[in-house]
């Protein structure tokens, strides 16, 4: 990730607006630089802070079954 402003610009729309997969962001390869970037640590610590991470998917599985 070369331009990690953007990058979490567009992380950020993708977990607002649909896909709020952090579980999978965090454990992706290709994120590591950007997770290690100062500015992008904000994204990181607000949604492990705020317990987000794992909230959204917990949900689905209860909600739409086995």
């Amino acid at each position: 990730m070369k331009e990690p402003e953007q990058a979490v610009k567009w992380l950020q729309v993708t977990a607002d607006e649909g896909f709020p997969n952090y579980p999978l962001f965090e454990g992706d390869a290709q994120l590591d630089n950007l997770k290690k970037d100062r500015g992008s640590l904000r994204f990181w610590r607000s949604r492990s802070s705020s317990g987000s991470i794992s909230a959204p998917h917990c949900n689905y599985g209860r909600n739409l079954g086995p």
